[in-house]
């Protein structure tokens, strides 16, 4: 007997898949960077303020005069205001294509979500289909093993071949393999769906 949830609920298991899939977050965190070269291009509109500092020593040696030598030590520091007023239109340049770039991620980050639902929608219709199955199977299954039941009773009592026997055997044993295949391919399901709803590592431990 292979063991599967058939009670997961598809609306929280699509939600989990939206917050914790690894493709869409990182299609995500591409888009978020996209964004931020953007902001530092059109940083470049802007007046810039530069801070300088230092700590040094100089010593300066005269040959001549009242005075051999002359040293300083300390620190010195500054601000520098600036704007470009003019790069060629290179600016111009570099946010054009950082928001074709932006662009481009979110088109790809959207696209990454279409692809996610089809996914999704494939593998739960999938993963429905199979249950039904497996419930079907199981009540085969018991259909089976009233018929062989009857057929062991009737062979006792002399009133069916060896060969039918057998038959009903077989039919127990065909059907028991069938509702095993239905439980391996609904755990096969369940598992994807943990998957790609980035709960397959806390799903196995």
């Amino acid at each position: 007997i292979i063991e599967f949830n058939q009670f997961i609920n598809k609306d929280d298991i699509w939600q989990k898949t939206l917050s914790a899939n690894t493709f869409l977050l990182l299609s995500n965190k591409n888009k978020n960077l996209s964004l931020l070269d953007l902001k530092t291009a059109q940083s470049e509109n802007y007046p810039y303020l530069k801070l300088n500092a230092g700590y040094g020593y100089t010593k300066n040696i005269y040959n001549t005069g009242t005075i051999d030598n002359q040293n300083n030590l300390g620190l010195t520091y500054g601000l520098t205001i600036g704007f470009n007023l003019f790069d060629g239109f290179n600016r111009k340049r570099k946010q054009k294509n950082a928001r074709i770039e932006v662009e481009n991620k979110e088109l790809q980050y959207e696209q990454t979500i279409l692809s996610l639902k089809a996914d999704f929608s494939n593998m739960w219709m999938a993963y429905r289909n199979n249950i039904d199955l497996a419930n079907l199977e199981k009540e085969n299954v018991q259909t089976a093993k009233e018929n062989h039941e009857i057929a062991i009773e009737r062979y006792k009592l002399g009133d069916l071949s060896g060969i039918e026997l057998r038959e009903a055997q077989n039919s127990l044993l065909e059907a028991e393999e069938r509702l095993v295949q239905a439980e391996y391919n609904t755990k096969l399901c369940e598992i994807s769906l943990m998957q790609i709803s980035g709960q397959v590592i806390s799903y196995s431990e």
